[in-house]
């Protein structure tokens, strides 16, 4: 276990951190950033589409050195990824309806709650909302 290895450093995702084991600040700029939800969505949502991706695709290319206030960017950014059609139209719906409450608020608050997930930005929901409308039945 780490937290018998005395002087021991390693990499535990926030969510598995609690009891004996301490956590880091991460200095940007001037300022020692603790990690909680918010300076983590703070540093997602200051990030940069990854270029060349389709007009939906959000993948995030993570500033590790943030000029942004309150920005903890020692951040995993965890995906869903979606066709951008579906043959069948119940399938759609049911694709649609999980992802709308993925990303609702009542989604997010279930996830913060089950596993300290930082909740999306305000930007990221709706663009996470458009690409979930976009997507579309074929025929």
């Amino acid at each position: 276990m780490t937290n018998q290895t005395e002087g021991a450093i390693t990499y535990a995702d926030d969510s598995l951190v609690g009891g004996s084991l301490g956590k880091a600040r991460v200095k940007v700029n001037t300022e020692y950033v603790p990690v909680n939800a918010q300076t983590a969505a703070t540093a997602v949502g200051a990030s940069s589409r990854v270029q060349g991706t389709g007009e939906h695709d959000i993948a995030l290319d993570i500033d590790r050195t943030p000029d942004v206030k309150g920005a903890y960017p020692v951040v995993l950014v965890s995906y869903h990824v979606y066709c951008t059609s579906y043959a069948d139209p119940d399938t759609l719906e049911l694709v649609k309806t999980f992802g709308r409450y993925v990303v609702s608020p009542e989604g997010q608050q279930l996830s913060a709650e089950s596993v300290k997930s930082a909740p999306l930005p305000e930007n990221l929901t709706r663009e996470a909302q458009a690409a979930l409308d976009s997507i579309t039945t074929r025929y």
